[in-house]
């Protein structure tokens, strides 16, 4: 589902491993904000937000993930690790991050990637994210953290040659982001916290309580 398709009322229902497990109670969504600049024809600016009624209670099967840092620029060919549910059951895959570049040729997209989207996958296709997956994670981990990089998004057919996922990229959309979370009220009062330290000896911007970027 995309953006336009999200509808207040939804339930989130949190570290879910198989399917039967879809009955159990979840967590109320309060409200679902979705970028004001989606566009239901090219699928740029592929993002939407959602507000909880409560927070959710962290464990071993629920934690939250890092954001990339808007400065933080990954590699072409970085191994990265989509993830979802397709139609019945979970799933994932890994998959290298792919140049804008070589995703935009005239062999594989011919143009259509913006600034707000990404690939990954392989040219010779047969792995990928598929229908029913979007909206997944996409995620790759660097020195310190599993980062939250894309988010499923289209492609053309599923695992085809020369036809990779696209992904709504994160790292772009960051600036809204923030202004929606009103994270950027926090940013602005933490100039520099090079000197904090979490749990695991790493230093930074903290936006979550074991993640710093």
């Amino acid at each position: 589902l995309h953006t336009r398709n999200l509808a207040s009322g939804w339930t989130v229902r949190a570290g879910v491993t198989h399917g039967s497990a879809k009955q159990e109670a979840g967590v109320p969504v309060e409200r679902v904000i979705s970028h004001p600049l989606y566009n239901d024809n090219s699928l740029d600016y592929d993002i939407a937000l959602m507000k909880l009624r409560v927070p959710l209670n962290f464990s071993d099967t629920i934690g939250a993930l890092c954001l990339l840092p808007s400065h933080q620029d990954l590699l072409p060919g970085t191994p990265c690790w989509v993830s979802g549910w397709g139609y019945t059951r979970p799933d994932q895959a890994l998959v290298p991050l792919i140049s804008t570049q070589r995703c935009n040729s005239s062999c594989m997209y011919a143009g259509e990637l913006t600034a707000r989207m990404l690939c990954a996958g392989y040219p010779q296709g047969k792995i990928d994210a598929c229908q029913g997956d979007s909206g997944g994670p996409l995620v790759c981990q660097d020195e310190l953290a599993w980062r939250l990089v894309g988010i499923v998004s289209w492609g053309r057919g599923c695992a085809q040659p020369n036809r990779p996922g696209v992904y709504t990229n994160v790292a772009q959309l960051l600036p809204w982001v923030y202004h929606i979370t009103e994270v950027w009220l926090l940013l602005k009062k933490i100039a520099n916290c090079s000197s904090v330290n979490d749990a695991h000896g790493r230093s930074g911007l903290c936006l979550f309580v074991d993640c710093c970027v």
